[in-house]
């Protein structure tokens, strides 16, 4: 195998000796690894790299962001939405239509001439055993609570070998995006409805060739498939967790591609190397701090608003991101269709913040000056640490002291889907569609769902089964049926549960907010399919989470790729996927403009 050490080149720059010193720091924390050799020749070959390593590749089981990039790299689904304006267009499907006699069924037809990776056809079973594996209990899939909650079933129209029927419990908003989900082969799977170790078989631009531990993982294009093929044969994605050590490989040639996980702080040097080429663009992406809402001072929504007042998105936007940021009105990108645009923009306001505060009797001690005391986590990439940082310091000067706690991503993820967490920092990589509101803030989707002490008998309060309060909306005039629905249902759940045939609400509702009127606003906007209803719903969410702000809005980060100038054709998506690798080429030679 072949030993690619990266050095700085010679006569570095102060920029590559600093990004030297970070290299050294992240090889002495790594250690020394002998990579494997790279495939093909460098004129074929493209190599991208990527902060951390995917969990897994497998679709019906991706569920971070580096996964999902990837795994779409090789498997296609029906539906995609990797275009500029992020809608929902054909991709394996040829056209979906609503059974004229049925609005609960959907009527999906193949395009002719697909092909696995291995060459079988791509056929209705497949799409039909993909959507049941995901809603079998025994598989595990993370995706199954909400399909479960929208799909009945699925299978093949017995009278044409090209058509996939989906049965929906009801017509619902986000049928067709829900279709995006990576299409797997019967054929290929073992007795219990995976992979067999170290194959991946899908329809995608490329296909799955091998994967080094948690190092490396080689793609070869595809010409089986029937679909165009890449612009280069190779793609390999090398995983390198130090900032430092991803610079010094992009400059020394080693690296073509860095995709995200690079500093704003550098760019403006980085741009004026010559064989490099920053690419930027506004997304939808969108970092906030999430707080914990079961218990303490954060039940206070006074708290919460005093916390957002006190922060100053501006100087972090302006210090940490250069500029390369957009401060966030809430979870939706000003350029989203169901923005509110009369939603007020986050204010910097420390005065009104301590008054706040003081209100809600958390005065300053006469000694040390500090209200409470709030422990942030985050993750330990170097870049999230600075902008913490400046979180704590701007806290600290309303009273508020902050105690950072920062945990490799892995771990630092699993405590914040489990709700172990007073507040934590993250970045939602693409709300593209509104109903992630439901998804992320519904009471009923919250890690744990029992009131305490009662994890064994089933109470009105229990969130397995009801929304939280919905009784308080019986008599509105918006949301009492609604409300009434909801009881219905989930005294059906109750008895369901009874019986041995347990609820499956989500789980990504990690803060424990709770408000009734949301719910049912969510709910409905899932439930409508008309696009100016819906817009109407949502922009009322988003004004009510204005106001109880259950995460603190903080900003939409810009999208940044560097490439080597070898690399043409890059052009990157709101959504920040991967897609356009399919699409880049090499030029013959590396060469300056």
């Amino acid at each position: 195998m072949n030993h690619r050490p990266t050095r700085p080149l010679p006569g570095a720059s102060p920029l590559r000796a600093r990004l030297a010193a970070w290299g050294i720091c992240g090889l002495l924390v790594s250690g020394c690894v002998v990579e494997p050799p790279l495939p093909g020749l460098a004129s074929e070959r493209v190599v991208a790299l990527v902060e951390r390593a995917p969990q897994g590749l497998d679709p019906r089981f991706t569920i971070d962001a580096t996964s999902m990039n990837i795994s779409r790299m090789v498997f296609s689904a029906l539906v995609s939405v990797d275009n500029e304006t992020l809608s929902p267009t054909l991709d394996l499907a040829s056209s979906i239509e609503v059974d004229p006699a049925d609005p609960r069924r959907q009527i999906v037809t193949l395009r002719p001439g697909i092909r696995f990776h291995d060459g079988h056809p791509l056929t209705a079973e497949d799409v039909e055993w993909t959507y049941r594996s995901v809603l079998d209990p025994a598989l595990e899939s993370p995706y199954r609570p909400d399909y479960a909650a929208r799909l009945r079933d699925v299978h093949r129209d017995p009278t044409d070998p090209s058509r996939v029927i989906f049965e929906l419990h009801r017509p619902y908003a986000t049928f067709l995006t829900d279709l995006v989900l990576g299409i797997v082969p019967r054929h290929a799977m073992d007795p219990s409805g995976r992979f067999p170790p170290e194959t991946l078989i899908g329809t995608g631009p490329f296909r799955f060739v091998a994967r080094h531990a948690d190092r490396e993982i080689v793609l070869e294009a595809s010409e089986e498939t029937g679909l165009r093929p890449p612009g280069v044969r190779w793609l390999v994605f090398r995983v390198i967790a130090d900032e430092g050590t991803r610079l010094l490989a992009l400059l020394g040639g080693s690296a073509d591609i860095l995709l995200a996980g690079v500093s704003p702080i550098l760019l403006e040097r980085l741009e004026r190397e010559q064989t490099l080429r920053v690419h930027t663009r506004s997304s939808i992406a969108f970092a906030y701090l999430g707080l914990n809402l079961r218990e303490g001072v954060l039940t206070d929504p006074r708290v919460r608003q005093a916390l957002s007042l006190a922060i100053d998105r501006s100087a972090i936007i302006a210090h940490r991101y250069r500029g390369h940021a957009d401060p966030a009105h809430g979870m939706l990108a000003p350029f989203h269709w169901a923005f509110a645009p009369d939603l007020e923009p986050p204010t910097h306001a420390p005065e009104q913040a301590e008054a706040l505060l003081d209100l809600a009797g958390l005065r300053r001690d006469v000694q040390t000056g500090i209200r409470f005391q709030l422990t942030l986590k985050i993750s330990s990439n170097r870049f999230r640490k600075s902008v913490a940082t400046m979180l704590q310091r701007q806290l600290a000067r309303v009273g508020v002291r902050v105690a950072l706690e920062a945990y490799e991503f892995p771990t630092f993820f699993a405590d914040v889907r489990a709700g172990r967490f007073e507040a934590f920092l993250l970045e939602l990589p693409e709300p593209i569609e509104p109903d992630m509101y439901r998804w992320m803030l519904h009471s009923m989707n919250t890690p744990d769902k029992a009131p305490r002490g009662l994890a064994g008998s089933p109470t009105f309060d229990d969130r397995r089964f009801f929304p939280r309060d919905v009784h308080a909306l019986l008599s509105d005039a918006d949301c009492g049926i609604w409300a009434r629905e909801a009881l219905v249902s989930g005294v059906a759940r109750m008895v369901l549960h009874g019986l041995g045939h347990g609820p499956n609400p989500g789980i990504a509702n990690r803060t424990a907010y709770s408000n009734p009127r949301v719910d049912c606003l969510v709910d409905r906007g899932l439930a409508s399919t008309d696009p100016a209803a819906r817009k109407a719903l949502y922009q009322e969410v988003q004004h009510i989470l204005a106001e109880d702000l259950p995460v603190i809005p903080l900003w939409h980060p810009h999208q940044i790729v560097i490439t080597r100038r070898r690399v043409r054709g890059m052009k990157l998506l709101p959504n920040g996927r991967f897609a356009p690798l399919a699409a880049i080429e090499l030029r013959e030679a590396e060469t300056t403009p």
